[in-house]
């Protein structure tokens, strides 16, 4: 059973949603390396390890996806081009803690970028098709005005 946290009823669970590697310089744009580094020192080719990590919040009530992860769409290439270090798995973590992805009621996307929105929609590797993963949850985003 995957460890999670309490916070008063909450109970959280992290998920893999992948890790991989961007360019520093392109992440944190017009920082200068000499204070991003500090923090988040990179490898030889300018690169730092990311995380996209989906938070899964248990409610009396509910069950709540922050995020999804970089999802199981990304072709080698991409692959090749993000440096995926570690496959999306959340299915396999909700499966080992016996939640259907058909269960999940809430998924909030705080943006819409590849690796907090990618595992939105599954490609069905056996069709080659696409559905929505979480087809039972309302979809969470913000709006712009």
């Amino acid at each position: 059973m995957k460890k999670g946290f309490r916070l008063g009823e909450f109970e959280l669970f992290w998920l893999r949603g992948g890790s991989f590697e961007l360019d520093g310089g392109a992440m944190f744009g017009v920082v200068p390396k000499a204070l991003w580094s500090k923090k988040y020192p990179a490898n030889e080719d300018n690169t730092i390890s990311m995380v996209a990590w989906p938070l899964l919040i248990k409610t009396p009530d509910s069950l709540v996806l922050i995020e999804t992860g970089l999802g199981n769409k990304l072709t080698e290439k991409q692959k090749q081009i993000f440096r995926v270090k570690e496959e999306w798995n959340v299915i396999g973590d909700l499966d080992d803690m016996g939640i259907r992805r058909e269960d999940i009621d809430y998924v909030i996307l705080t943006h819409y970028d590849f690796d907090h929105a990618g595992g939105v929609v599954m490609k069905d590797e056996e069709s080659g098709g696409y559905y929505l993963t979480f087809p039972g949850a309302q979809h969470i985003i913000q709006t712009m005005k």
